[in-house]
């Protein structure tokens, strides 16, 4: 299991980033070190240096692995790192004097990361402060050291220094914004997949899962059915509604249908679930739920049915349901348990409508 795994996605991202720059401050620490090997810069500036930036990249690297990174205006911690790291670079390229080009290697290694975090607007800020960081060296370099500061050099230095700043800058811009469009095409994607499993899912029409989804969910029942737990069925069929269309118009129809749907849910559990079987059949599913709890569930669905005024049909006039109600017999398979629920509603229907069987 990799560190970032128990982390939500944004905090993964920022410990990733947090990693990167730990081994790049790792490049920068044996670089220094090399300097100092060589004579270039003090063992003991190179070794503060190297203690500094490992300092540095142990606090970030707990404060996002206890989150309390996002107690921060800046949950990234990209502002304080780059800032940190700009002072550090300055601090070696102060106390190094005769390999400054290395260092200033290093302002530029650093801003990359500016470029994988920061806007446009950061990224400005950030390259005017390194630029700044280094100018600031130079100019304390020429009053405490003036004989060996050769400022036609550091100023050339300097110019250089804010060109290639400069210019990625205007690099880290482009990626910025390919990073944002690139964020905004999956989101619409995630969107179009969110939508695209409703519709995969959801009746169109009633709004109810369709006969597809409901089917996948008494299967799944069903399997769970091994711990022994009771399971019911309903078959929904409403009386005569040919006839409803046909007097009436497929408008009043389709409300009739919208208006059992929204009957049927209020009086269900949230554990059962309900969906559009065929045409004007629906199909409920009872969890955890004996015969005789089921045939009083579907009884008030009845009952509130046939005591409904209608959005569409002329008052006076009653629309009824039909209800066949099985209880699952462990291992039949879904369709016998269909079957018995369906002759059960054909048995409503030979009876007279408007009742559950």
């Amino acid at each position: 299991m990799s560190t970032s795994s128990r982390l939500d996605p944004a905090q993964a991202v920022r410990l990733q980033r947090i990693l990167l720059a730990s081994a790049a401050s790792a490049v920068t620490a044996g670089m220094t070190l090399l300097v100092a090997w060589v004579g270039g810069i003090s063992g003991t500036a190179a070794a503060t240096y190297t203690v500094a930036v490992t300092t540095m990249c142990a606090v970030a690297y707990l404060l996002v692995r206890s989150n309390l990174n996002l107690h921060f205006r800046d949950p990234g911690l990209s502002g304080p790192l780059l800032t940190a790291a700009g002072l550090s670079v300055s601090y070696v390229a102060y106390e190094g004097e005769q390999a400054r080009p290395a260092f200033i290697a290093m302002y530029l290694l650093a801003y990359m990361f500016a470029i994988l975090s920061l806007r446009a607007r950061g990224l400005v800020w950030t390259a005017m402060f390194y630029v700044a960081c280094y100018a600031g060296v130079v100019a304390l370099s020429s009053l405490v050291r003036p004989a060996s500061t050769d400022l036609r050099r550091e100023s050339f230095r300097i110019v250089a220094l804010a060109i290639m700043l400069g210019w990625m800058t205007i690099l880290g811009n482009y990626v910025g914004g390919l990073r944002r469009n690139l964020r905004q095409a999956n989101d619409r994607l995630r969107q179009a997949l969110a939508r695209t499993e409703i519709l995969a899912s959801e009746d169109p029409l009633t709004g109810c899962h369709n006969r597809r989804h409901v089917m996948e969910l008494l299967a799944l029942e069903i399997k769970r059915n091994s711990r022994g737990s009771a399971i019911s069925v309903g078959l929904v069929d409403i009386d005569d509604f040919k006839t409803v269309n046909d007097t009436c118009g497929h408008h009043a129809g389709d409300l009739v249908m919208k208006e059992v749907t929204e009957i049927t849910r209020a009086t269900l559990r949230a554990t059962d679930f309900f969906g559009r079987y065929g045409g004007d059949e629906f199909l409920i599913g009872f969890s955890q739920t004996t015969f005789a709890n089921a045939q009083h569930v579907v009884e008030r669905v009845r009952r509130m049915v046939a005591d409904r005024a209608f959005s569409g049909v002329p008052p006076g006039r009653q629309v009824t349901v039909s209800i066949g109600v099985a209880e699952y017999r462990r291992f039949e398979t879904i369709d016998d348990l269909l079957s018995r629920a369906d002759a059960a509603l054909y048995e409503a229907k030979r009876q007279g409508r408007n009742r559950v069987v």
